[in-house]
């Protein structure tokens, strides 16, 4: 009977001092439970507070881009105002010149005409002048002792007269027509280059000063006649 009891109360031991255990072990894990939690609810708010920067950072950054954005488009606005007001100006510029350019060329097409003209006139009146005085050179030796040469040398020497009096003529005019045609292919290359520097410089402000026309944009070049 005493065997038994002392069986039972070492049995209720055990039971207790496991019971004991069981509920330490349940405090441990209850305790480690809230730790954890609490550790989870500062990362969690720590994490929710970093998004917030960023997302505020990320705010600013759009707001500061939608500016830029907004800055540009107004630019490219004025630039196709401005470009639309001034390009008719350039295009009547470009017309003026291209039409003053015209007048000059056909104005030097005239010059060169009453050259030619004018050269003519002077080799002929050369000519009739010559023959003239060649006259009246034959006239003075048939009246002179020479006209006792033979008449064969005295057309000789009349003829070789006659060609250096043409070669001297021929060359002063050639020089004289030279000059004019140098003067002319001056004044040329002077109105060509007149030309260039208008056109390029009206063409460069035109340029500059309008927007980029993208490879797919359509651009109509329409000069007023």
């Amino acid at each position: 009977m005493m065997e038994e009891e002392e069986q039972a109360m070492k049995s209720a031991s055990q039971q207790l001092g496991q019971y004991w255990k069981a509920g330490n072990n349940a405090q441990a894990v209850l305790s480690w439970r809230e730790r954890l939690k609490r550790d989870s609810q500062k990362d969690l708010q720590k994490v929710r507070e970093q998004g917030k920067v960023r997302v505020q950072g990320l705010r600013l950054q759009i707001e500061a881009c939608d500016e830029k954005l907004l800055r540009a488009q107004e630019e490219v606005q004025r630039l196709r105002e401005y470009k639309d007001r001034q390009r008719p100006t350039f295009l009547l510029q470009i017309a003026a010149l291209q039409r003053q350019i015209l007048r000059l060329s056909q104005t030097n097409k005239e010059q060169e005409a009453d050259t030619e003209l004018l050269a003519d006139t002077e080799i002929q009146k050369c000519l009739e002048k010559h023959q003239k005085l060649q006259f009246q050179a034959l006239q003075k030796i048939a009246d002179s002792p020479i006209a006792q040469i033979p008449l064969s040398l005295r057309r000789m020497c009349l003829e070789n007269h006659r060609m250096k009096q043409q070669i001297y003529m021929y060359k002063q005019e050639m020089g004289h027509l030279q000059e004019q045609i140098s003067k002319l292919q001056h004044m040329g290359n002077d109105l060509q280059n007149c030309w260039v520097y208008e056109t390029r410089s009206a063409w460069k402000m035109l340029v500059e000063k309008s927007c980029r026309c993208a490879p797919n944009d359509d651009f109509v070049l329409d000069l007023p006649i």
